[in-house]
């Protein structure tokens, strides 16, 4: 038996189309990820972390992140990210 949900708004009428919001957050997303990678050092310095915080993220320990409190899944995605940008060349 087939049933016609009605699809629910979660956004406010005047936001832009799903897909244009996403297509601008992942374009940033890849330029953050491409100043990541051109210059770690330069991109810690825009954020505000302590010595340790930088370290780790300079040297992407993720157990070291997950040992601080991080999330598993957010230096294990972002590591993934960077891992496979650097082997495609990181061509935007």
């Amino acid at each position: 038996m087939l049933y016609h949900l009605e699809r629910v708004q979660h956004l406010p009428e005047d936001s832009p189309p799903y897909d244009d919001q996403r297509a601008g957050e992942q374009r940033h997303e890849r330029d953050q990820r491409d100043a990541f990678i051109e210059d770690r050092a330069a991109f810690a310095a825009l954020f505000s972390l302590d010595t340790i915080q930088e370290d780790l993220l300079l040297r992407m320990d993720v157990p070291a992140m997950v040992e601080l409190g991080v999330h598993p899944l957010i230096p294990f995605l972002a590591n993934m990210q960077i891992e496979r940008t650097q082997r495609e060349g990181h061509s935007s």
